[in-house]
């Protein structure tokens, strides 16, 4: 009887290790499986069963006098690979890793390179032909049109007492401009008279002598501030 150093390197491709032949599980439900025996048994040219490895066919336990790929069983059972021995699951994975190298798009679940380009040029086109792609920030015609009302200094207030209130302002340069507050109950409303809608009315002087019948309007409407 002689014996086998298994090193741990082998018994990793090993699925098991039995003392001797006699030991190894049924060959039938463990298809493709290769087991170590370590003890050589019987009598040589007899019965005698060497140590080694084994692998089973799904019927016989096999010596293996090497490692012969076309010889070793693979179960591809769970795989999409379709050979059922290990040299042609190699090839057909060897295939399977050329064609997916070779192919134009092999990933067209991604968003290639060219792909995020086109999105961003596209992205950035739409933007910039928006009339107002910022909403929500103030635009040079609101900021000029701030500006301009900040240029104005209140002269005179007037509160007649009858719900109406008027805000005399006026610039450096001469032009004028007067808001009319008026309530009624809890509401509030304003409208604006200056020399846009006022014709002839040229001095702030004259404007706020004649405040209670210069001609009002809505803000949109008033000019040349």
């Amino acid at each position: 009887m002689s014996g086998l150093y298994v090193s741990k390197k082998k018994r990793n491709i090993a699925d098991g290790t039995v003392a001797t032949f006699a030991d190894l599980p049924s060959a039938t439900d463990n298809l493709g499986k290769i087991y170590v025996v370590r003890e050589t048994t019987g009598i040589i040219f007899v019965n005698q069963k060497k140590a080694g490895f084994y692998f089973s066919n799904g019927t016989n336990w096999v010596y293996l006098e090497s490692f012969v790929a076309s010889e070793i069983p693979f179960d591809n059972s769970g795989s999409s690979i379709a050979s059922s021995t290990v040299e042609n699951a190699i090839k057909e994975v060897d295939d399977k890793i050329e064609d997916h190298e070779v192919a134009l798009d092999p990933h067209p679940q991604y968003t290639t390179s060219a792909e995020v380009s086109a999105d961003i040029d596209s992205a950035i086109s739409v933007h910039e032909a928006a009339s107002n792609p910022h909403p929500n920030y103030v635009t040079q015609t609101e900021l000029e049109e701030f500006n301009v009302f900040q240029l104005y200094q209140v002269n005179e207030v007037d509160d007649n007492g009858a719900g109406v209130t008027y805000v005399g302002k006026a610039k450096t340069d001469g032009k004028w401009f007067i808001e009319r507050i008026t309530e009624s109950g809890d509401d509030l409303s304003k409208d604006y008279a200056n020399l846009s809608n006022n014709s002839g009315v040229t001095t702030f002087s004259t404007a706020w002598t004649n405040r209670a019948s210069l001609t009002y309007g809505n803000i949109e409407t008033i000019t040349g501030l």
